[in-house]
């Protein structure tokens, strides 16, 4: 939970279910082994080379940086850093209302997944890009199904 609170602001209950979504994400991308390579992404949270790149392009990271990613700490690390930083760019999408913070959320977690051009994509096609409701149908099947599975109720969800 220390990386969490290093990177997001809130009371102990939010950044406690902030924790509980990336522990979700984790179970989600790498059914928590440390080593999965899948590609050009790897560890827990399936870093890419692109993700690492970006960062260090918007100065989140230095550029001499060198991130191993399959050291579970450095990636849950690099990943929540990654995550935070596409939370507050989702939350910049020009809309007419607020969005909850659910859905900054589910916003944030599906462009990690899908890219947050997708995301910025769909949030264009939607009636609401506020809402996620609105939104989802505009993503594609593993999008939606990965968010579903990361924000699922408590009971049903195997990775608690």
């Amino acid at each position: 939970m220390g990386t969490v609170r290093q990177n997001f602001s809130g009371s102990n209950e939010e950044i406690l279910q902030i924790a509980r979504w990336v522990k979700r994400q984790i179970a989600r991308e790498s059914q928590f082994v440390p080593d999965l390579q899948t590609g050009d992404f790897q560890g827990l949270m399936q870093i890419g080379m692109p993700a690492i790149n970006h960062m260090k392009q918007q100065s989140l990271l230095s550029p001499n940086a060198v991130i191993n990613r399959l050291d579970a700490e450095q990636n849950i690390s690099t990943g929540v850093l990654y995550l935070s930083w596409l939370r507050a760019f989702v939350a910049e999408y020009p809309t007419n209302r607020v969005p909850s913070k659910e859905d900054l959320w589910k916003f944030a977690m599906a462009s990690y997944n899908a890219g947050y051009g997708a995301i910025i994509n769909a949030r264009g096609r939607a009636t609401d890009p506020s809402s996620w409701a609105t939104v989802e149908p505009f993503t594609v099947g593993e999008t939606q199904i990965y968010i579903r599975s990361i924000f699922s109720p408590w009971e049903t969800n195997p990775a608690e």
